[in-house]
């Protein structure tokens, strides 16, 4: 028998070790795929090249869509590991990571149960809308690491007995509250709230809210005030623009790129992100009983998963990432249940338990076997799409992985221990998806990889520093972090930087129509003019008065020299 120490310890290594194989290692090996990640690649380039920390700029252009922590946090990751695709997306991949240990932390605080913590930590890491957001380039993984670090720590100051840990986790609570606000804006004091107040009138503690807001709220100001000042003082019209454009309008209406969306439309992202984890929920449906109401934990758990995703519901505009904070409190949820229920009724959720894994089992052993076969065959016929134009052997080890850990899971069946099937079922997934990563074929990504298409087309016609880069809304940012430049011109609609190029008289130079190039280019005349577009020239032909002597197209990139 192990001890409760070692039990926990190997749960908490195996969760590591699912993390660095699946997160960490993958994390720089396929493209950037616009539009986000170039956005986010860009504003903190622009920042470490222009020493200005404090306005975020895109294209050298104003742009205020999000505080500065996000862009600061990816800027020091480029200081330490280069710009390059690992480093950009590092700082999502280690805000899941942050977020999974402080679950790790709570559900070791709440049950004597040594499996309790590693289980809840390894569920909300292959949650599959976790995975996607936490290694993808955006600031949705860094917001709810510090909405899970601010919401945990309230709960656990209403739950502390002693005075210095009331204190303490108050402050905590109003730190990572600070830091979501530099993240993302007011959602750092919105969602806590959301959760917070119901639970506590739930408890019949609505006191503490009078008690114990003040802590946090100080804790909060003062992080987010030296920041919040100095772009105050840069950039007058940065908060008015925050507060009205990105979260008023953004609540109760719709934005240049949001249309409004029903309010059923987290449902099937909620759905489709609990898997392949959520399958758990299945043999763990039964160790959520009636008597699970009346405990202060599970009520807490529930209005976090609850209340966030009805506020973001009712909100106008949506995007499925935006409900990635009611995802800590689902993995706590079904580790708990998953465990009461193999603890308390045994045999009928170990039975729902076998019929998971002999499913899913069945499933992966055929595909991967299928596709080890079908694969060869496939190479051997020319006519056909060929996703891998030279040998690689990464498919065959993911089909391998895939084919192996189908057959694991069918054999699980014999294990006499609950948990050795639960153990196969979550982390027998990471070589499986260790190995897909690499063998992914680019060609899937279609005109995503902006990146590949802009060097094919600079092999052709190359730009130098003092040529004239024009570029239209969808190419932007691609085209400034492949260039190191700020300075391209933008044609046609302005997209996300309309608010910049409308209210700042210098950059009136930096947007035309494109019924206005050829001035342009007369203007210029005595310099090399390209433009490089994201342009479908059977749905958008080049305008006939456009001097142009060259034209070329890869990936989706139209290249034009005039």
């Amino acid at each position: 028998m192990f001890s409760r120490k070692k039990i926990l310890l190997g749960m908490a290594g195996l969760a590591a070790l699912f993390f660095l194989l699946t997160y960490l290692l993958p994390l720089g090996t396929r493209p950037l795929i616009r539009p986000d990640e170039f956005r986010y690649a860009e504003i903190p380039r622009e920042m470490l090249a222009s020493g200005d920390w404090i306005t975020p700029r895109l294209n050298g252009i104003r742009y205020f869509e999000k505080p500065g922590l996000g862009y600061q946090l990816t800027a020091l990751s480029f200081t330490v590991f280069g710009e390059n695709a690992f480093a950009l997306r590092l700082p999502s991949a280690i805000a899941v990571l942050l977020t999974a240990a402080f679950l790790h932390e709570l559900a070791r605080r709440k049950s004597r149960d040594p499996v309790l913590p590693g289980l809840a930590a390894t569920i909300y890491l292959t949650f599959g809308i976790v995975f996607g957001v936490g290694t993808f380039a955006v600031l949705d993984s860094q917001l709810t690491a510090a909405l899970t670090w601010s919401i945990g720590c309230f709960y656990l100051a209403c739950e502390s007995r002693r005075r210095a840990a009331v204190f303490g986790w108050l402050f905590f609570a109003g730190f990572w509250a600070g830091c979501a606000f530099l993240i993302k804006g007011f959602l750092a004091f919105a969602v806590p709230a959301v959760v917070l107040v119901p639970y506590l009138i739930w408890q019949k503690e609505w006191r503490k809210l009078f008690l114990y807001m003040w802590i946090p709220l100080l804790a909060a100001v003062a992080v987010a005030l030296p920041w919040s000042w100095l772009i105050h003082q840069a950039e007058p019209d940065f908060w008015r623009y925050f507060f009205v454009e990105e979260h008023w309008h953004r609540f109760t209406g719709h934005t240049y790129d949001r249309k409004p969306q029903p309010f059923w439309y987290f449902i099937p992202v909620l759905l489709g992100g609990v898997l392949p984890a959520g399958l758990l929920a299945i043999p763990g449906i039964a160790g959520f009983g009636r008597d699970r109401w009346k405990q202060p934990w599970f009520r807490f758990l529930l209005c976090w998963a609850a209340m966030p995703f009805l506020l973001f519901s009712i909100s106008s505009c949506k995007l499925g990432t935006y409900i990635l904070p009611c995802f800590p409190p689902l993995a706590l949820l079904l580790a708990f249940c998953l465990r009461r229920a193999m603890l308390t009724r045994g045999c009928q959720s170990r039975k729902r338990l076998n019929l998971v894994n002999r499913v899913l089992g069945c499933l992966l052993s055929a595909a991967g076997i299928i596709g080890a076969v079908g694969l060869p065959v496939w190479r051997t016929i020319p006519r056909l799409p060929q996703p891998y134009p030279h040998f690689t052997v990464w498919p065959y080890l993911a089909l391998f992985c895939c084919a192996g850990f189908g057959i694991t899971l069918l054999l699980t069946e014999k294990c006499r221990r609950a948990r050795y099937p639960v153990a196969v079922f979550l982390f027998g997934f990471a070589p499986v998806v260790f190995c897909g990563l690499q063998a992914f074929p680019s060609a899937l990504f279609g005109d995503k990889t902006t990146e590949n298409g802009i060097r094919e087309c600079l092999k052709r016609i190359p730009v130098q520093p003092d040529d004239i880069v024009l570029v239209d809304r969808g190419s932007l940012a691609a085209v400034a972090w492949v260039l190191k430049r700020s300075d391209l011109i933008l044609i046609g609609k302005p997209g996300e930087l309309e608010y910049g190029l409308k209210n700042y008289p210098e950059y009136a130079s930096r947007h035309y129509q494109e019924s206005e190039v050829p001035a342009l280019i007369a203007q210029h005349r005595h310099r090399k003019v390209v433009c490089l577009a994201l342009r479908n020239l059977k749905r958008h032909p080049i305008p006939p008065e456009w001097p142009v002597s060259d034209i070329i197209t890869s990936c989706g990139v139209t290249a034009i020299r005039f």
